[in-house]
């Protein structure tokens, strides 16, 4: 199971969510079999169908923001 850390955000940003960087990304065993910007991507596009309907995500390094 792969966890990931989350919070609310303030202003525009509905929610972070923390993901691994390259580096860390790679030294996950469940994890590294997959393309990282594909699979943030997918995870993207599922948080903001089920949680917050019409946001737009960004990625960036270590965190995926979702914004009104």
């Amino acid at each position: 199971m792969v966890r990931f850390w989350w919070e609310f955000g303030g202003g525009t940003c509905i929610a972070i969510v923390q993901v691994p960087d390259v580096q860390q990304w790679h030294q996950q065993a469940l994890l590294h079999p997959y393309p990282r910007v594909a699979f943030l991507e997918a995870l993207a596009a599922e948080v903001s169908a089920l949680q917050c309907p019409g946001a737009t995500h960004k990625i960036s390094e270590n965190f995926l923001e979702f914004h009104h």
